[in-house]
């Protein structure tokens, strides 16, 4: 994996590190931090990968950088990078009510693919597969 990743936004950077977590959780884990003009505003996860497939997540915590592009320029360069280096699909859960969530995935690419309850929380399941 490359160390950083960088966005359509130009001054966004993915910065990449192998993560292992404790025995009985994922071990094929990738973390990278969001930062912007060198300030750490989130991060996004791929886990769960096979030899076709893994799922995305990320997380914009500082909400100041909330509906400025970001998230949309993270999500994206995660997918290209990753269905142009061999994934041929990658999903994600996603709360239903979450919608800034479910319009930057649509803006990605993604589509809604069914519903899950884990736990006794309903998530919309949604995927995008590689051309």
């Amino acid at each position: 994996m490359p160390t950083s990743i960088v966005t359509t936004l130009g001054t966004t950077t993915l910065k990449s590190s192998d993560s292992i977590l404790p025995a009985g959780r994922m071990l094929n884990y990738h973390a990278y931090a969001i930062d912007v003009d060198g300030k750490h505003i989130g991060t996004c996860f791929m886990m769960n990968i096979t030899a076709e497939s893994g799922e995305l997540a990320i997380e914009l915590g500082d909400k100041a950088y909330w509906g400025k592009g970001y998230g949309t320029a993270a999500v994206r360069a995660l997918v290209d990078h990753w269905l142009s280096n061999g994934l041929k699909r990658i999903w994600l859960k996603v709360l239903p009510w979450n919608a800034r969530a479910i319009r930057c995935y649509e803006k990605c690419g993604f589509t809604t693919m069914g519903r899950l309850i884990l736990d006794g929380i309903e998530f919309l399941v949604m995927d995008v597969t590689g051309k």
